[in-house]
């Protein structure tokens, strides 16, 4: 009991002797305050006032109301978003170890009150995850699920909320490794509270004998039959404990138990069960050759044995284990990093250093083999913090030479649900302990592979106890400002391109995009606008009541009516109210809308102007065909609630503002006085038809495609040809930003694949002839033909409205199309959907499906509109 209760003072005293003896090396407080940090950003759930993450946000709003609980809480696991609790329970362990053996070091660094806010929040998780003495959920998220979508856990319940599935442990499927390792978690965190607030120690105690009665009267017989993963099947494949008994749980629970509370039933369990933890295969002697991690406690028992109760066998078991991996058989690089397993490399040199750091300080600086495990330990952490060949640090944000891009959703930051973009993590996931490479030299950082990159709770658990060790005796001071300010990025943004235009109006599309990362966020309160400055519309004698607002195609909940703003300028407005935009996925992050603003028709006469228009900027006319969103438009700017979210609104009274400022939230919706119409006209003067010009007339077509528009006419001939010019799988033509990379088709784009030309419908990445979204155009060798009269394609990122107008006085005829995700146009003498009726489409002659009541659909290999959302039918 006096050996229990004085282990930390004479640790204490320990370090301070030998402090000096081995030389400061790195800031260890500096690496302490990061790796902390860490935990902050794993954080699921309602985040409490005290966290630090800038970019993080409440998340999984709905985690347990599955089986009627309040499961919000916890830490995220890794990279991804699912909550194990049998490793968040062997991390919690771990870092509440170093809180209590090392209670100086957080105290002198100015990290005891983060270390406890961190503690308490995961443990307020395990209480509400055992919400009855023999039931305990063990995991929230279905990790199959989980890991079809890389994005930020703040929009999880948007993309996969069927994701959030609560698994437990009871009396009818008990899981006793992960109940005894939650009840050691939750005693050895119950000792960091207890003289600081001794009625949550107390509230942790209970729970955690609760838990240990549960794992012990459950156990089966041979030390895998009741191990958690037969019962939580879902983490089969992510953290199955049958590779291992489960007696080390109950041996490591125990004695914690016995620590934080002086009970000697608790030592008596912890020596039973010490003597079944597992043995070296084919013989007696107590397993050494591994090293501790989320399944494997023994090598932690012997060591804390040693220092508590002191007895021989202990010290000799912890000898063994450390002197494997120290100076023995066990795999070391030449820099002395020790090689347990492929995965997680740095996870295990960490964990296995601070059991020899800790066992080292145990045993005293007088001890013969004090150097030997000391030095040992503190290789393995000096080695992750950068003292290697490569001068490497392994820890995000720490050092000159650390690595960036983890694999790690939140802090990558992606909005359209892929791993490459961006290219480059748009947050510092600092104090993360990436996995690292198998040697001295040769890590590559690179997000996709998960090996050397990935991040996880357990892999910063022994380095936080490790780091907190060496601040006892070596100081190393943290920053005095950290974190540092997160940098400025684009989270919201319109993008945009003419469609078309002429002497009498201008079309527009539009893309609004939810960028958001600091923090994530759905939006269902965005609107933008679109300002004109009407001065030469009024001076030519007409009113607000002669302009015409229409849209061909929008996902906008409305599109309102000119509204005045300033003086002549008046501008429309487009809201996204029906759903919510969320950065998780192309589809699910932009909302697009096309729109079109004229004179009568009446008249050809050049009455229109463009270019004063307070939102009109020449780029709009050249965008480069890959930009499938168009150009970045901050002159069009986008809002929310709460008023300006990006881009620059116009003078108002002698003053304008930015995104930087605030500005009153939407108008109301607003109808125009005239009503929505495609706007066609045409003269004696003029051809309104593209495929027909006149001397003194010049035809022009304009799509709204951010791509490219190819065309073919042809009477039963090949279609393949040579395919020269034509893009090979997997080389993609459009993209979806101005950085990005190629990574998709837009409907109307050639591409070959195997040989054979396939045309997209759509927007799509899937195989070319995969699905649906692709149409066979033949082989590139001329093996293929097509039947169809004509055939006309423009690609874009979305589908098919169009209208004409021509002008006389210029001499010029303008036919513009707009277009949707979800089509392309073709005509052909053939076939057609809707047994040969059509629609109009805004001047677009369009086929009516037969089988898709409303919407668009793709019949018969061709687009068509369903019967309930064509306006006008014409035979």
């Amino acid at each position: 009991m006096l050996k229990k209760l004085a282990l930390a003072a004479g640790i204490a005293a320990a370090t301070l002797a030998a402090s000096g003896s081995h030389g400061q090396t790195f800031a260890y407080g500096e690496a302490l305050q990061k790796s902390i940090y860490f935990y902050e950003a794993q954080q699921a759930g309602p985040l409490p006032e005290w966290n630090r993450v800038a970019w993080r946000g409440d998340s999984v709003p709905d985690d347990g109301a599955d089986v009627g609980l309040d499961l919000r809480g916890g830490w995220f696991d890794a990279g991804d978003h699912v909550k194990f609790g049998f490793p968040m329970a062997a991390s919690a362990t771990l870092v509440a170890w170093g809180g209590v053996d090392y209670k100086d070091a957080y105290e002198q660094s100015g990290q005891m009150e983060h270390l406890r806010n961190n503690l308490r929040f995961v443990n307020d998780y395990f209480i509400s995850a055992h919400p009855a003495p023999n039931v305990l959920y063990g995991q929230v998220g279905d990790g199959s699920a989980d890991h079809t979508f890389w994005g930020p856990a703040e929009v999880l319940h948007h993309k996969i909320p069927g994701s959030r599935i609560s698994m437990k442990i009871d009396e009818s499927c008990p899981g006793t490794d992960l109940a005894a390792e939650t009840a050691a978690a939750m005693a050895a965190s119950a000792m960091v509270f207890q003289g600081e607030d001794d009625a949550y120690a107390a509230t942790l105690i209970t729970h955690a004998k609760q838990l240990w009665q549960f794992a012990d009267s459950t156990k089966g017989t041979t030390g895998t039959d009741t191990a958690y993963s037969n019962c939580i099947t879902g983490a089969q494949g992510f953290y199955t404990s049958t590779y291992g008994v489960y007696y080390d749980e109950l041996a490591w629970g125990a004695l914690w138990l016995w620590r934080a509370t002086g009970e000697d039933f608790y030592l008596e369990q912890a020596k039973h069960y010490y003597g079944l933890m597992g043995f070296e295969n084919q013989t007696t002697t107590p397993v050494y050759t591994w090293s501790l991690g989320w399944n494997d406690k023994a090598y932690a028992v012997y060591v804390l044995m040693a220092a508590l109760v002191g007895d021989e066998v202990y010290h000799a078991d912890a000898q063994r284990y450390l002197d494997h991996w120290s100076v023995g058989e066990g795999n070391r690089t030449p820099n002395g990093l020790i090689l347990v397993d492929s995965w997680g490399v740095n996870r295990y040199a960490a964990n296995a250093g601070y059991l020899a750091l800790f066992y080292a300080d145990a045993i005293g600086s007088d001890h013969p083999l004090y150097d030997r495990y000391h030095n040992f330990g503190k290789k393995q952490i000096d080695h992750i913090l950068g003292d290697n060949p490569d001068n490497q640090s392994y820890v995000v944000g720490f050092g000159d030479n650390f690595p960036i891009n983890v694999h790690h959703r939140g802090s990558h930051g992606s909005w359209s649900d892929s791993i490459s973009n961006p290219v480059n993590q748009r947050h510092v996931l600092y104090g993360a302990v990436a996995g690292g490479p198998q040697g001295d030299t040769g890590y590559e950082e690179d997000r996709n592979d998960y090996v050397q990159n990935e991040v996880a709770t357990d892999y910063n658990s022994g380095f936080t106890s490790a780091v907190a060790a060496l601040y006892d005796h070596y100081g190393g001071a943290p920053l005095a400002n950290f974190p540092p300010p997160e940098p400025e990025s684009v989270e919201y943004l319109v993008g945009a391109k003419i469609n078309s235009s002429g002497n009498r109006f201008v079309e527009m599309k539009a893309v609004i995009q939810n960028h958001s990362t600091t923090p994530a966020q759905g939006k269902d309160d965005l609107y933008m606008r679109y300002f004109y400055d009407l001065s030469e519309v009024f001076a030519a004698g007409y009113s607000l009541n002669d302009l015409t607002v229409a849209s061909g195609y929008n996902q906008a909940s409305d599109v309102t009516g000119l509204q005045h703003w300033d003086g002549n300028v008046y501008y429309v407005e487009a809201q996204f109210y029906d759903d919510v935009v969320f950065p998780g996925g192309q589809s699910a992050h932009r909302r697009e809308v096309q729109f079109r603003v004229s004179l009568p028709t009446t008249s050809n006469l050049a009455e229109w102007d463009n270019t004063n228009d307070p939102s009109f900027d020449p780029s709009y006319l050249t965008v480069d065909s890959s930009l499938t969103y168009g150009i970045d438009a901050p002159k069009i700017p986008l809002y929310d609630a709460n008023g300006l979210l990006w881009g620059e609104e116009p003078p108002r009274g002698g003053t304008s503002s930015s995104s930087s400022s605030s500005s009153s939230s939407s108008s109301s919706s607003s109808s125009s006085s005239s009503s929505s119409s495609s706007s066609s006209s045409s003269s004696s003067n003029s051809s309104s038809s593209s495929s027909s010009s006149s001397s003194n007339s010049s035809s022009s077509n304009s799509s709204s495609s951010s791509s490219s528009s190819s065309s073919s006419s042809s009477s039963s001939s090949s279609s393949g040809g040579t395919c020269a010019d034509v893009n090979v799988y997997p080389n993609w033509t459009a993209r979806d930003w101005a950085g990005g990379v190629p990574n998709h088709a837009e409907a109307g784009d050639l591409m070959v694949y195997q040989g054979t030309v396939y045309q997209a419908n759509w927007y799509t990445n899937s195989v070319p002839g995969s699905d649906a979204s692709w149409t066979n155009q033949g082989l590139c060798a001329g093996g293929g033909s097509s039947s169809s009269s004509s055939s006309s394609s423009s690609s874009s990122s979305s589908s098919s409205s169009s209208s004409s107008s021509s002008s006389g006085a210029s001499g010029s005829s303008s036919s513009s199309s707009s277009s949707s995700s979800s089509s392309s146009s073709s005509s052909s003498s053939s076939s057609s959907s809707g047994g040969g009726a059509m629609c109009n489409w805004y001047g677009w002659q369009v086929p009516i499906c037969e089988d898709t009541p409303s919407g668009w659909g793709n019949e018969n290999g061709q687009t068509c509109v369903g019967p309930d959302t064509c306006q006008e039918v014409v035979n």
